[in-house]
């Protein structure tokens, strides 16, 4: 199992078994049909069973939309229902969509997948000065540009803008160019950003004038403001610990637009998911080039270990993963979430011209990618082949609720009292990479501190001795995590996990005040 955390927010899935395979069947009208008679009792079951608030499903072949579906609310405790026309947060599955419109480009001739980022981003630059030099737009669109896992998704949390953050990208230290995969959200954006300064646009106009309005997909925007102004919009919800499900948060993914900022709907989606199956062509119209748009979904990247000689691989492309079936069948596809309300699939069959997208509203469970799953099995196998639901729910559960060791949140029972008075600890800290962090004693008498432009502000729980605990903003805050202070040689050291990673150039992982 894989679990790809943020904005990616999340995507996991599993790895292929045996390079063995059966022959696939040739599915006609027929087989599709009967599949999608089989799946809607046990979707409707699942939804029931989860009590996710809102999905949206569709399913084309053969060109067509054969199907489409929504269930559940808009948002807990209000009537409107979701529809097929419902807008969606589509969290990753955003990454296949900005590959589409860079393949427009590409196939128009205004760039190429091979141009270094720097040509059309001069600033730009990684801690390697040779390989800020050559990382092109396919490197980063396939994550192997060098950059660590989810580098700089925390400074986000804290209110950093794009620009300020991919200015942080270079006090990173690299991984191996071109070797490692390594999922990272401001890799991929940057090369987007880049390639919308190619054309002299930005970002969200390159989506609709190259994709979003000749494709047709009249509800489909990479502008936050534009997804909260819809009158039929699927709201975010998240499930509290008695099992309810609640409108709590709203993610704001404008920074990270290409990588995680698209909403859009099953109808609209499945006018993209046509044209992804149809080299590029949509309603006898050649709206992205065959030879471009062909490249996404090369396999660039061995996006997990191969664990035997007789497993198979599992890939990424550029903005796709790439995989092989049990049947020998190449698939194209991406999950998407976020921890504050958003899980989503898109799965596609090429050789079948066969895709399917599941959409909620709901905190990640496993609902879409075992759905979906479940719906290609019962196409080409005719019922299920294992209990996928509780294969995922179980890998998100252990990803989204870890069992920390220790719970920050329990002091133990011979905790030691702080060494000093809560005042000695307050004040102003500093991180090169972070920035400023301050640590106040709050109306309570309690500690807290403020981090980053935005000034997000924690509360610190005592734990034991000088060690304080917190929980990590926005989808970090899976579980407590600790802040530890320590007291000498004319300073206090601050080592809080969850920001001071060891990955940090020059010292950086703690902050520090001087007194």
């Amino acid at each position: 199992m894989r679990l790809a955390r943020r904005a990616g927010a999340f995507a996991i899935c599993f790895a292929f078994c045996h390079l063995a395979h059966a022959e696939a069947p040739a599915l006609d009208g027929d087989d599709v049909k009967r599949a999608v008679g089989q799946f809607k009792p046990v979707l409707e079951k699942t939804i029931h069973d989860t009590g996710v608030p809102g999905v949206a499903v569709g399913v084309v072949f053969n060109d067509q939309l054969v199907w489409s579906a929504g269930y559940g609310v808009r948002e807990v405790g209000k009537p409107e229902p979701i529809d097929d026309h419902s807008l969606f947060q589509l969290a990753s599955v955003s990454k296949p969509i900005s590959a589409t419109v860079i393949a427009r480009m590409v196939g128009e001739r205004r760039l190429r997948w091979e141009d270094p980022v720097v040509t059309y981003m001069p600033g730009f630059g990684l801690a390697d000065r040779w390989i800020s030099r050559r990382v092109t737009i396919a490197d980063m669109y396939s994550h192997r540009g060098g950059l660590p896992d989810h580098a700089g998704d925390d400074l986000e949390e804290i209110g950093y803008t794009r620009e300020q953050i991919f200015a942080r990208l270079r006090m990173h230290r690299m991984n191996d160019f071109r070797a490692d995969y390594a999922y990272t959200n401001y890799g991929l954006t940057a090369a987007a950003e880049a390639a919308a300064n190619a054309i002299d646009m930005t970002w969200a106009d390159a989506s609709r004038e190259l994709l979003y309005k000749p494709a047709g997909m009249t509800s489909t925007t990479s502008r936050f403001d534009e997804y909260m102004a819809s009158s039929n919009r699927a709201v975010p919800h998240v499930r509290l610990p008695d099992g309810t499900w609640v409108a709590k948060f709203q993610q704001q993914p404008d920074e990270t637009s290409p990588a995680a900022g698209v909403a859009s709907n099953v109808v609209d989606l499945a006018r993209w998911m046509r044209l992804q199956l149809n080299a590029g062509v949509l309603d006898g119209r050649q709206i992205v080039d065959t030879a471009a748009l062909a490249k996404t979904h090369v396999p660039y990247a061995l996006s997990q270990d191969v664990p035997s000689y007789t497993a198979r691989p599992n890939h990424y492309g550029l903005g796709w993963y790439v995989d092989v079936d049990e049947l020998g069948q190449v698939r194209w596809w991406h999950s998407g979430a976020f921890a504050l309300g958003a899980s989503t699939i898109v799965h596609l069959v090429p050789s079948q011209k066969l895709g399917i997208v599941i959409l909620t509203n709901g905190f990640p469970v496993g609902l879409p990618e075992a759905m979906a799953q479940v719906f290609l099995d019962m196409a080409f196998h005719g019922e299920p082949r294992q209990d996928w639901f509780a294969a995922y729910n179980a890998a998100f559960e252990a990803a989204l609720y870890p069992k920390a060791d220790p719970d920050y949140s329990k002091p133990p029972p011979n905790a030691a009292p702080p060494s000093s008075a809560l005042s000695a600890y307050t004040g102003t800290y500093h991180n090169g990479y972070y920035g400023q962090l301050t640590v106040f004693l709050g109306a309570d008498g309690q500690l807290a501190m403020a981090m980053g432009p935005a000034q997000r502000v924690f509360r610190l729980g005592h734990y034991s001795g000088d060690t304080f605990w917190y929980t990590p903003p926005g989808e970090f805050g899976v579980a407590p995590s600790a802040a530890k202070f320590a007291f000498g040689q004319g300073q206090v050291s601050l080592v809080i996990e969850g920001f001071s990673r060891d990955y940090l150039q020059n010292n950086h992982g703690p902050f520090l005040r001087r007194y």
